[in-house]
């Protein structure tokens, strides 16, 4: 009874506890991810969703993998998009992306840090201007951000397309081939935060609009990885409410199986090993014989029992009548010749005779007794 209340009072807090956490909200996060499906500030939920606007009747598809990968699949379109913290593609996807650009397609990258052979090739750096207050600033409630812009690029290729309000070029133009690059040095611009504001979403627009009017592919690699996963299980845990339904009911089928396991369980069985009644079963075919009075026959089970412990004990292979035999096994068995040649004479006179009496078996059995047991027989 004790533990029943024990029990009930045990889920009951456990599901407390789940009610309450359902009914907290949770706190604002505030880490830049640039992810299209995150709905937190510095995710890129509403740019996804608004993208299409941007470019009507286009396919506008997301990848996780890199642009050689992509290329390798022929499933490069003639825009693509690219927003991370930073970007330093290897040599493979740099190859396959200024190939792509100078056959005549366009890439419009937003990034806070450029580096690697990328940034040698195009002779780009940025640098940070922390701006407080609401001056053309990327600013989280009056917070202090720092705003990245570029501070060198090749002039002879490179246009500057728009600065900010210090005058600091944010982005560039870089005409590559037969296509351009398109290069932003803020891409917080492009969050859900920044894209609630009318001015920031004209701003969106406005860089986008550089793009031309054809599908578009936004990979994701160069910011969050192989991200992508084909389980429902990653579905389940990327919503809330569904996360906290799937804990409650492992946490149900957990308190289940402790509580009926321990309830159904019942003691082991003791099982005892077999007898051995192999004695017995000997004593009781012994006696039918002897009760039939079939002497004959007892005394020759006696001599085969006795002739197999011969050949098993001392390894010899019995011959009645031949003295080499009979000596080492008088050897053997450290006994006086003359027992061991009455003993084996009397077995050989129970061997040749169809009948034997009871005194005759009488003798057998205590001659062969006393061998066993290494007793002295008397003359």
């Amino acid at each position: 009874m004790k533990m029943r209340k024990y029990y009930f009072f045990l889920i009951i807090t456990v599901a407390l506890l789940v009610v309450v956490e359902l009914l907290t909200p949770p706190p604002t996060d505030w880490s830049m991810t640039l992810h299209h499906r995150d709905k937190i500030p510095y995710g890129t939920y509403v740019l996804r969703d608004l993208i299409q606007d941007l470019f009507p009747g286009k396919q506008i598809q997301t990848s996780y993998e890199t642009l050689y990968e992509l290329d390798q699949s022929n499933a490069l379109p003639p825009n693509i998009l690219v927003l991370s913290r930073s970007f330093g593609p290897d040599s493979l996807d740099m190859d396959v992306l200024f190939t792509a650009v100078t056959n005549g397609r366009q890439a419009f990258i937003a990034s806070n840090y450029f580096y690697g052979y990328f940034a040698d090739t195009l002779n780009l750096e940025t640098d940070t201007e922390p701006l407080f207050g609401n001056i053309d600033s990327l600013v989280t409630d009056g917070m202090m951000i720092d705003r990245s812009v570029f501070t060198s690029y090749d002039s002879t290729r490179t246009t500057v397309l728009k600065r900010n309000a210090a005058d600091s070029p944010i982005l560039l133009q870089v005409d590559w081939g037969n296509g351009k690059l398109y290069l932003h040095s803020e891409p917080r611009l492009f969050t859900n935060y920044e894209m609630l504001h009318e001015q920031r979403y004209a701003e969106v627009a406005s860089a986008l609009s550089f793009l031309p009017v054809q599908d578009v592919l936004w990979t994701e690699y160069y910011q969050v990885g192989r991200l992508e996963s084909g389980s429902p299980l990653r579905f389940l845990l990327s919503e809330p409410p569904l996360r906290w339904g799937l804990y409650a009911g492992l946490w149900g089928l957990l308190l289940f199986i402790l509580f009926e396991t321990k309830r159904k369980q019942r003691a082991i069985p003791l099982h005892r090993p077999p007898a051995n009644t192999t004695l017995e079963f000997v004593s009781t075919v012994a006696n039918l014989y002897y009760r039939t009075r079939n002497h004959k026959k007892l005394a020759d089970k006696k001599v085969a029992h006795f002739l197999r412990f011969i050949r098993n004990q001392y390894r010899l292979l019995p011959d009645l009548t031949n003295p080499e035999f009979r000596e080492r096994l008088a050897h053997k068995s450290d006994r006086e010749q003359r027992e061991v040649d009455a003993l084996l004479d009397h077995i050989i006179h129970i061997q040749r005779a169809n009948q034997i009496k009871e005194e005759e078996l009488l003798k057998l059995n205590k001659q062969i007794n006393d061998f066993y047991q290494g007793k002295k027989q008397l003359s």
